[in-house]
């Protein structure tokens, strides 16, 4: 063989060799961005409704990606408590815990919005409200839920009111107080002003 056609050889290994480079780094960039996709794709193919709309589920929190949630089913799991005031277990559509979950974690009630089952949509309202520190989210609350603490009752909006107040010093805010047992407008004051 002649130098030169060695010379040649040479040069296209070179040239594959800097191809092959390009090919693995295209594939690459090509796996980042389409992995998303993927990743929604393989819990897609999930047959088991309750097990495809968990991972749906997992994925839209990792990805802090509430428009997910939307793609979950009507599949539901217990949830034993919703805030250290229930005892009692309650069983929990996944779409509204993913929206419960993502309000939560990124303070947005914008997903507290969403969410269809009146107690989970108060715990992220209450949640969203005392991060925030805003006495507006409480107005969003029902007038349904009750909390027992200490064997008294009072409606978690109360609560809701009664703590942002004593953080802010918002005495207005004890003016939206309805007024049970444990929380009324006078303690809300009275908390504020001793």
């Amino acid at each position: 063989i002649a130098k030169d056609e060695i010379e040649e050889i040479k040069k296209r290994r070179k040239i594959f060799f800097i191809l092959g480079i390009l090919i693995l780094i295209l594939l690459g960039i090509g796996y980042f961005l389409f992995n998303e996709d993927f990743e929604l794709r393989s819990c897609e193919k999930i047959s088991d409704s309750e097990l495809k709309d968990s991972c749906i589920s997992r994925l839209a929190y990792d990805r802090i990606d509430s428009s997910l949630c939307e793609e979950i089913g009507d599949s539901t799991f217990i949830k034993s408590r919703f805030s250290s005031y229930d005892v009692d277990p309650e069983i929990v559509k996944r779409k509204d815990d993913c929206y419960r979950s993502l309000g939560e974690f990124t303070n947005e009630s914008s997903n507290c919005d969403k969410i269809k089952n009146t107690k989970l949509a108060d715990v992220c309202y209450f949640v969203v409200a005392n991060n925030l520190l805003d006495g507006d989210l409480c107005d969003k609350m029902s007038t349904e839920l009750f909390m027992e603490f200490t064997g008294k009752r009072s409606y978690y909006r109360d609560n809701c009111y009664t703590q942002i107040s004593q953080e802010t010093l918002e005495l207005g805010l004890c003016d939206r107080v309805v007024g049970t047992i444990f929380h009324t407008r006078e303690s809300c004051r009275e908390a504020l002003l001793s």
